[in-house]
């Protein structure tokens, strides 16, 4: 699979090949096998010069070529910055025009697809600007900068995103469309305000390590309250719409906002927030059977939500001397398995929590394996891979962030 360009020629009829699969993978829930066959066709565009293809004007006999370039573009910068990879093909390298619209892109979906490609390129944006390896040798304060820089371009960009009526085939498309595109703006939001530190006590007290950013923290509740009104505007339609929605709506951005918020009901004892984390997971539990991604999205979320009720059920002075008496320091308990923090009862399969003892927040990579072993989401290297893939939701505190092995590269989506 690795070595495909090896035994296929660099052809549109391949390159489109390779495009479905990598989707009809998506829709199998296949994140991993997904990329693979997208990287794939990005390499093979390149190879058949689509990336510098001439202009409509010169050569209109092109226009599927350039048509199946921008949706490998599209799919690509996407999908990297979800999975936390650098994307395959690069904006410095291409010169090939975007499809116009109505000559090139003549149906009824042509504008979305154009938002599309201009939030993807932004998308690949976020990734060199904030999340690649040499972002991540800038300071805090330059990080800071340029993400809220970003952040005025997807606020403006979400802003902007218009369906016209009486483009798409029916309103119940334009609205479903609509909520979907809404929530990725909120959840891109939210993972570039969560490159922003909060904003110092005025007592000079360090933040709890699982504290964001009180922008961050807001366009996560604005996501996941979307994805109530979702539910509301869904539930009652037929299960190929439902199907559509979770899979590319869902499940290519699922973490980000629930992340943040779990660790504000925890930092900030937020007793507003659990209630969204609970409606999210009512609405997930409707709808866990209609694919295996939602249904370990679900159990993941639930498992979140039952540690934080439990948290936040104890008083926070006994949560407090919880975590000064039975756990230490973080670097103690990183070292040490579940079943090593004291006395547990069980709280979901493969998952224990102490009745009377709260596990030290944010979670080790021993508590992450536990809870979503053997979920794919790309990591390509099994269930010991998640804790690094899921503490990219954490705060970006580097004090807090030393006690967990990485491999030099913070992933992040």
């Amino acid at each position: 699979m690795l070595n495909l360009r090896m035994y296929l020629e660099a052809n549109y009829e391949n390159i489109e090949a390779l495009l479905f699969a990598s989707m009809m993978a998506l829709e199998l829930s296949r994140p991993s096998l997904s990329w693979t066959l997208i990287s794939s066709a990005a390499r093979m565009v390149q190879d058949a010069g689509y990336h510098r293809l001439p202009s409509y004007t010169t050569a209109p006999e092109c226009t599927k070529k350039r048509v199946v370039f921008w949706i490998v573009y599209a799919l690509d910068h996407s999908m990297a910055l979800n999975l936390g990879r650098s994307p395959n093909l690069h904006d410095c390298d291409i010169t090939v025009d975007r499809p116009r619209v109505p000559e090139e892109l003549e149906s009824s979906y042509g504008q979305v697809y154009m938002s599309w490609m201009d939030f993807a390129e932004l998308q690949g944006h976020v990734y060199e600007q904030l999340y690649c390896p040499r972002a991540q040798r800038q300071t805090s304060a330059m990080r800071a900068g340029l993400a809220r820089a970003l952040a005025l371009r997807v606020t403006d960009m979400k802003a902007r995103f218009n369906i016209d009526p009486g483009s798409i085939p029916s309103l119940e498309f334009g609205e479903e469309s609509m909520l979907s595109m809404q929530i990725v703006f909120e959840s891109t939001l939210t993972l570039v305000y969560r490159t922003i530190p909060p904003e110092p006590l005025p007592s000079g007290r360090q933040h709890h390590p699982l504290k964001f950013c009180n922008e961050a923290i807001e366009s996560a509740r604005q996501a996941l309250t979307m994805h109530k009104y979702a539910w509301n505007v869904l539930k009652d339609r037929e299960t190929d719409e439902w199907h559509s929605f979770l899979q590319w709506t869902v499940l290519w951005c699922p973490f980000i906002p629930y992340t943040v918020l779990f660790g504000n009901v925890i930092a900030d004892r937020n007793a507003d927030d659990l209630e969204l984390l609970g409606n999210v997971v009512s609405f997930m539990e409707a709808v866990a059977n209609m694919g295996p991604g939602i249904g370990k999205l679900h159990r993941a979320c639930r498992i979140f939500y039952q540690i934080a009720s439990i948290y936040l059920s104890q008083p926070g002075s006994d949560v407090a001397a919880t975590m000064s008496q039975g756990l230490g320091s973080s670097s103690y308990a990183s070292t040490r398995h579940p079943s090593q923090h004291g006395s547990f009862a069980p709280l979901e399969n493969g998952m224990h929590l102490g009745d009377t003892m709260i596990p030290d927040l944010p979670l080790f990579p021993q508590d992450w394996d536990v809870m979503l072993d053997g979920w794919d989401l790309g990591t390509d290297s099994g269930p010991g891979a998640m804790s690094t893939f899921l503490e990219q939701y954490l705060p970006s505190d580097e004090g807090v962030r030393n006690d967990v092995p990485t491999d030099g590269q913070e992933p992040f989506a």
